[in-house]
Order: structure tokens, then C-alpha cells, then sequence
């Protein structure tokens, strides 16, 4: 390198770092001697360090605003935790509306359209209006026998319903309701519920119908059906399903083994019914008339004999069937009992109208293996005792005879082709007797 050259430019020092240090002993900072003497004189010490290069920020004002922050946080996780705490709120409400919604819908189609109910299950429910009910108090009536769920939803149909069939007809008559009982079906929907008690055409007309005593169930529900006051259907639905509050069918007890569940209590007299009367309403005039005629003197001589009401209506409906007349039914009548008071010798009643009953009413109705079951509680020339049930449906006569037989000591009877009774006390003579109707010509 030429260091002659005139070009040459001497490179540009850094500046030196400067470090200055104070102290507080001045003595300490002039002790030495060679230092100039034209040295400004620092200021006041102040045990403090400085650096050339601008100073960082202190260290104060950052911890500060660091323990600012620091208690800021706790504000905010609150803050959080509450709205957090009001979206779950929101969002459980929301669910349960939701639940609530689809609870109402659902049970309102079920009410209103029979959306979800069985078809097959035609149970039936007791449903008693008040003279002059409004649809609204019919439908709180239906609420309070557990018939439909939303009442209210219900009404407010109820109203558009009338109001679109009537939209175009000035002042139109509100609905009309049958007072009475009725029986309703679970399983309607609600306008057919409805429509169930409300009068149709020729409602208002009335018929007599007269029962005379050795009729059954079946034959009256027929008459009952041919002059239009109730269907032959309703009626045994009714019969089968329908719930009476009467102490005679309370008592009843299992009716399982019966062909006709209430046979011998539909009470054989003259009544006057409602075309298109509902059927429940029907039943209930026979049972208020059965009611009536039996007194505590028929349940306190029933307990005397031994027998219940029931036992007592089942051994009347025999003796309707076999006796001609008033007189010889309580002959009849001491034959029965003679035999329930030795079941030993004659375990057997052997009344051939058991045998009819199930020719005549029960045959033509069911398979031949329910036939041979039902001959099996019904025939007494097979079952021991009285039969299931009664046969027919006495009359007072009959029951009077049943509780107050003659006292006789016959086990047998037989009838001519003209009405006339034959008693006998043994089997022989009974034979004998009937020999001799046959070689006459009079054998029933």
C-alpha cells in the first residue's frame, strides 16, 4: 500500500462507546492528578449509571401496566362464565320448547285425527252430558274422562270445524247434544266422539217395545235393533265393555266362562226408548228397572238359602224356562233345589233348557271348539250345578219362585204337549211316567 498517495481517505472511525459512571464521594472522583483541569465538573452524583444509547423504557411503568392486565383478567372470565352460562340456559330452554311442541302436536293429532291409536281396541267409556251442553263443555267432559289430552286444541277445532260447514248460512244453530249417558270409543277420533252424541234425524221420535220374560239377550237386542233404537253391534259392545256401577254386576266376579255377560239382568218389561238412543243409555233402563224390582227382602232370603244374587238370577232363568205358569214354577222350582241340597245323589240338574240356550243362541254364533267349551258350563246334564250363567231373563215370578219354592220332596218333572206338570220322587216312576205320555201320544 502507498501511503503517499494523496487520494486516500482515512476510514471513518466508529464512535466510541461512552461509559459514564458517577459516584457519590467527589473525592473519589478527582484523586487523580493528571487529569486536565479545564474537565467540566460533573453535577451532583446521584449513584446512577448511564449509558450513551438511549435507556429502556422503566421498569416500573411496564410492571404497572403488566398488574393492569393482570386484574383485568378476572373481570373477563367472569364476564365469560356468564355468557357461557346464558347461552346454555338459551339452549336448554330452546330443547325444552321443543319437547313441549312435539308433546302437543303429537297428542293433538291423536286426539283430533286418531293418529297413532289402535283401531282394534274397542273399549268403551262412560260419558255422561248435562241437558243443554255446549261443544266446549262436551270437550271438557271428553278431557276429564282421560278421552283426549289438549282440550283446548280440541275447542279451537271444534270452532273452525262449525264455522267452515256453516260459513255460508246466516245465524246458525249451535251444535246439539243428547243428555245422558253415551258410550264413547277410545279409539275415535274426536268429531266422531262428538257426533256420537249428537241427535240425528228422527232422534227426538220415541217407540214402546214390550220384553216378555223367557227372552234372551240375544232376541232382545234383535227387536232392539229392528225398530231402530240401537244397533245390535253398540249393544254388545256395550254389554261386553261397558262399565254400570250396579251392586248386582259389581258382584259378579269373574264372567269369563259366560257367553253373554250380563244375560239375566236385561229385566223383561215394557219401555219406551229414543230412535238412535245410545246403547249404554238402552242398557241402563233395564238394569234401573232390575234394580228397582230386587229389595234387601230378595238379598236377605238369597243369604238364608245360601245363594247370592247372581246364583238366584241364574236358577230363575231355569225355572222361566221350564214352567208354563206362575203356579208351577215354584214346583219347578223345589225340584231344583232339592237336587243343590243333594248333590251326592243328583249332582246333576238335567234341565233340557240349558240344552236349548245353546242350540238356540249359542250354536249358529261361534266355531265347534268354542261350542264344546261352552256346553261344557252350560249343559247341567254335563256340569254339576247351576249353569255359568242364566239362560234368559226372568221375570218376578221367576225370582219369587227361585227364593220361595214349595216344599215338596220331588227330584223329577216332566210336561205334557198340553202345559201339565208330572212330579215324581225317583227315577222309576219318572220313567213311568213318561212311557205313558209316550203310548198317549203327549210326550213334549
Amino acid at each position: 500500500m502507498d501511503n503517499n498517495n494523496n487520494d486516500f481517505t482515512p476510514r471513518r472511525q466508529q464512535e466510541p462507546f461512552k461509559l459514564d459512571i458517577n459516584f457519590d464521594d467527589d473525592d473519589l472522583l478527582f484523586a487523580d492528578p493528571d487529569l486536565a483541569d479545564d474537565i467540566p465538573v460533573p453535577a451532583k452524583p446521584k449513584g446512577e449509571v448511564y449509558f450513551s444509547n438511549p435507556p429502556p423504557a422503566p421498569v416500573c411503568a411496564q410492571t404497572t401496566t403488566n398488574a393492569r392486565s393482570n386484574k383485568a383478567k378476572p373481570a373477563a372470565k367472569k364476564r365469560n362464565k356468564r355468557g357461557l352460562s346464558s347461552a346454555m340456559f338459551m339452549v336448554i330452554a330452546a330443547l325444552v320448547l321443543s319437547i313441549v311442541l312435539s308433546y302437543v302436536g303429537i297428542t293433538a293429532m291423536r286426539d283430533l285425527f286418531a293418529i297413532g291409536k289402535d283401531p282394534l281396541n274397542t273399549r268403551e267409556v262412560s260419558v255422561v252430558l248435562p241437558h243443554n251442553a255446549s261443544t266446549d263443555e262436551v270437550i271438557d267432559i271428553l278431557a276429564q274422562q282421560g278421552l283426549i289430552q289438549q282440550r283446548w286444541i280440541g275447542q279451537l277445532y271444534a270452532r273452525f270445524t262449525y264455522w267452515l260447514v256453516n260459513r255460508n248460512v246466516a245465524n246458525p244453530s249451535p251444535p246439539i247434544y243428547l243428555p245422558g249417558e253415551h258410550m264413547v270409543c277410545i279409539s275415535w277420533a274426536l268429531e266422531e266422539m262428538l257426533d256420537s252424541m249428537r241427535p240425528r234425524r228422527g232422534t227426538f221420535q220415541t217407540v214402546s217395545l214390550s220384553f216378555h220374560e223367557n227372552m234372551t239377550v240375544r232376541q232382545i237386542f234383535d227387536r232392539l235393533h229392528d225398530n231402530r233404537v240401537a244397533s245390535r253391534d253398540g249393544l254388545m259392545r256395550a254389554m261386553h265393555s261397558g262399565e254400570f256401577d250396579y251392586h248386582f254386576i259389581n258382584n259378579l266376579g269373574d264372567t269369563s266362562l259366560r257367553f253373554f255377560r250380563l244375560e239375566g239382568y236385561l229385566f223383561p218389561d215394557t219401555y219406551e226408548f229414543f230412535i238412535n238412543e245410545s246403547p249404554h243409555s238402552v242398557l241402563r233402563r233395564f238394569f234401573d228397572n232390575f234394580n228397582r224390582r230386587w229389595t234387601e227382602e230378595y238379598t236377605a232370603r238369597a243369604a238364608e238359602l245360601g245363594m247370592t244374587t247372581d246364583e238366584t238370577i241364574i236358577l230363575a232363568s231355569m225355572i222361566q224356562m221350564e214352567a208354563a205358569n206362575a203356579q208351577q214354577m215354584r214346583q219347578v222350582s223345589a225340584v231344583f233345589h232339592n237336587r243343590l241340597g243333594n248333590p251326592s245323589q243328583f249332582p246333576h240338574l238335567q234341565s233340557e233348557a240349558t240344552q236349548h240356550y245353546i242350540m238356540n243362541n249359542v250354536a249358529q254364533h261361534v266355531e265347534s271348539g268354542m261350542l264344546a267349551s261352552i256346553n261344557q258350563v252350560y249343559n247341567t246334564y254335563v256340569r254339576p250345578g247351576l249353569p255359568a250363567g242364566p239362560i234368559g231373563n226372568p221375570g218376578m215370578d221367576a225370582i219369587e219362585a227361585a227364593l220361595w219354592p214349595a216344599e215338596t220332596n220331588y227330584y223329577f218333572f216332566q210336561h205334557d204337549r198340553n202345559g201339565q206338570i208330572y212330579l215324581s220322587n225317583t227315577r222309576q216312576e219318572h220313567e213311568s211316567t213318561r212311557s205313558r205320555l209316550m203310548l198317549e201320544g203327549l210326550l213334549r
